[in-house]
């Protein structure tokens, strides 16, 4: 275990392989990354359905491995 997983473990919820943080937490998560130089190959955005079940939320979804990533300030 990392560094950086040692810092968030507990902050979210596993989901099999899947952590899943609140937006809050995965912002802290990505620019804890960026500190310790850790690349991020993609941001999965998740819905919380009523019946707790998670859907992939495509439209907030991030692959940073299909091509090249042009920085932008997001948060």
């Amino acid at each position: 275990m990392n560094k950086i997983e040692k810092e968030f473990w507990g902050k979210g919820v596993s989901q099999g392989l899947w952590v899943v943080f609140p937006k809050d937490v995965a912002i802290e998560f990505i620019k804890a990354c960026k500190r310790e130089s850790i690349r991020i190959l993609g941001i999965d955005g998740i819905l919380l359905q009523p019946d707790e079940r998670l859907q992939p939320f495509q439209e907030c979804s991030l692959d940073f491995t299909s091509k090249p990533y042009v920085k932008k300030k997001w948060f």
